[in-house]
């Protein structure tokens, strides 16, 4: 039986998204040394780094990119730009919004 999160809720633990996408946790570790991946916290418990959907995604690509012969440095800015890409289409529809309200206020 399957369970769906939604994506801004989904947490995984360092060895869960290490399985998930192919790359090592001491890559992954290694990588948020760097800041080009961030941890959304860590669990009491164990301490151990917790990632979210942002970070799964971003993990892919940079190792998309890398097994395609890039550059870390080229992987990592392709994914900070695709993953500004997807926020910038989140909040596009508030700028409309705000552009409509602003409007008004102006012909009025």
């Amino acid at each position: 039986m399957y369970h769906l999160v939604a994506a801004d809720k989904a947490e995984f633990r360092i060895g869960e998204l290490a399985r998930m996408t192919g790359v090592s946790t001491r890559q992954l570790r290694y990588w948020e040394k760097q800041g080009y991946v961030s941890a959304i916290a860590r669990d009491d418990e164990q301490e151990s780094r917790l990632y979210g959907f942002p970070a799964y995604v971003k993990v892919t690509i940079i190792k998309q990119h890398l097994d395609d012969g890039e550059s870390l440095h080229e992987a990592v800015a392709y994914a900070q730009k695709s993953l500004q890409r997807v926020e910038d289409f989140k909040i596009a529809p508030i700028l409309a919004q705000w552009e409509a309200v602003f409007q008004q206020k102006f012909d009025n």
